[in-house]
């Protein structure tokens, strides 16, 4: 079957449809939004004339239940163009992804696909199903698999929120008021704006505690 290249541009999600085999029907898979990066939740809509392929990444340098659903970008319907397109970013600058943990939660259609194709192996779905399910604000945190790991700081914010996972464990970390400012006198609590993309987990947290 043709792999389907999705035109999103302008929109707020899309919603593929997925063919298993094993079943010899297609699922309607959960909506798949751009961006929620921001602290109040807003939607992003998808850049104008996005048009692009889902495919599932796993980068040799992390470990495998870092892998992870992203949008190519592609100049055409053909595939043989993808390699020449680009992944889609979100308005932070950082990768869109749904990571496996995600998928394996809440788009268990697409979960199921890649379960099919043999992208993930038996004992790998074994540790993803003991994980406990954390939803909350799960879109606007940083997943952790490695203290290498790039994520986005946000000055402007009140939380930083992590996710730290390995196949023996899941846990979040969240960091409250590390760039507010309480003072008595003073009216705005958040000062500060902009934001920085740290590429090193334990040299970011030794800046901020030592």
């Amino acid at each position: 079957m043709k792999q389907q290249r999705f035109d999103i541009g302008n929109k707020l999600a899309f919603l593929p449809y997925i063919w298993l085999h094993e079943l010899s029907s297609k699922l309607r898979a959960n909506h798949l939004f751009y961006d929620a990066t921001l602290e109040n939740g807003t939607q992003q809509l998808y850049p104008p004339d996005t048009k692009a392929f889902l495919y599932y990444s796993m980068s040799p340098e992390k470990p495998r239940i870092a892998g992870e659903l992203r949008l190519r970008v592609t100049s055409s319907d053909d595939v043989a163009s993808f390699e020449s397109g680009s992944d889609l970013l979100r308005t932070d600058g950082q990768l869109w992804t749904r990571p496996i943990y995600v998928l394996s939660k809440l788009y268990r259609p697409l979960y199921e696909k890649l379960r099919e194709d043999q992208f993930i192996p038996d004992d790998l779905d074994r540790v993803l199903s003991t994980l406990p399910f954390k939803k909350s604000s799960y879109r606007r945190s940083s997943f952790v698999y490695t203290l290498n790991d790039t994520f986005v700081v946000d000055f402007s914010g009140t939380r930083s929120t992590f996710f730290v996972i390995t196949e023996q464990d899941l846990d979040i970390q969240i960091m409250n008021g590390l760039f507010t400012d309480n003072r008595q006198m003073l009216n705005d609590t958040r000062p500060y704006t902009g934001t920085y993309t740290s590429h090193h987990l334990l040299i970011f947290l030794y800046s901020l505690f030592s």
